[in-house]
């Protein structure tokens, strides 16, 4: 550069006042996460083993960004929640799952990429203190974490892509339609063509003793929804504990695949299980 633009300064003169304005620092390169490969993805054997969550990205028609945040449960591939918002840090990522434990119940383990918001001590802590595994996947790998994946280019083709939002609450408000009929309604064919409400019944089902080894009569429960009640979950965990359930109390409001319907106004369907 001296010499094409026809300077006479030594090139000692240059090298000089070169590290006497400090340019001689070494530029520190970014530090790359390493991550050991996670177990090769597989389908979990109940509810509430493994969640999958992942970030999207929109924007409103003034061309404000908007975030969206998937909970999806690996085993019957049901979408757990949508949280939207502008901005969506750890704070709001852990207020979030504390929401769908209260209703859902805890994981044993939720996979997650290494954005910011999921290598943040308050997502950490909040893991350890809650007795959950966070498993991260390698990072430029998305496909280990394929199931909520997925889950996000459905979400995108089915109503980001097919509508002009002007507020976040618009997007929340469809958003929250529209994972009712994913959950209920939809089939999905990533489980043989169920949705993911029949899945999680029959799978309670499969659980279940037979009135004949208990002694108690068949408990009817809607099926409509995506919450899962108290009784089915009771019962998965003891069988993934290895325990054998005795008795189911039968007085449990338990849901499968969504709210009850008496809470959105519509007729309750119930059917034995």
């Amino acid at each position: 550069m001296r010499d094409v633009k026809g300077h006479v300064w030594n090139h000692k003169r240059v090298h000089r006042i070169y590290c006497e304005l400090e340019l001689n620092l070494r530029i520190k390169p970014r530090r790359r996460l390493k991550r050991d490969k996670p177990e090769e993805l597989a389908v979990p054997e109940a509810p509430n083993l493994v969640w999958s969550m992942d970030f999207m990205a929109d924007r409103l028609a003034d061309g404000r960004q908007v975030r969206l945040l998937n909970v999806l449960d690996d085993f019957n591939r049901e979408g757990l929640g949508i949280e939207v918002d502008s901005s969506l840090p750890a704070e709001r990522v852990v207020r979030s799952l504390n929401q769908i434990i209260e209703w859902r119940g805890k994981p044993l383990a939720i996979r997650v990429d290494n954005g910011p918001e999921y290598v943040s001590s308050t997502l950490m802590n909040w893991a350890e203190k809650q007795g959950i595994a966070l498993t991260y996947i390698q990072p430029g790998k998305p496909q280990q974490n394929a199931y909520v994946e997925r889950h996000n280019r459905t979400v995108r083709r089915e109503w980001p892509d097919l509508y002009i939002f002007e507020t976040i609450e618009e997007v929340q408000q469809i958003a929250t339609e529209w994972l009712w009929t994913y959950n209920n309604e939809r089939p999905n064919m990533g489980i043989g063509g169920l949705t993911p409400a029949m899945k999680l019944k029959m799978a309670a089902q499969s659980l279940r003793p037979s009135p004949a080894k208990t002694g108690r009569s068949t408990v009817t429960m809607p099926i409509d929804g995506f919450f899962i009640g108290h009784a089915i979950r009771e019962m998965v965990w003891a069988t993934c504990a290895g325990q054998q359930l005795e008795s189911i109390p039968e007085d449990e409001d338990a849901c499968i695949g969504g709210a009850p319907k008496h809470e959105r106004g519509e007729k309750t369907g119930e059917a034995s299980v």
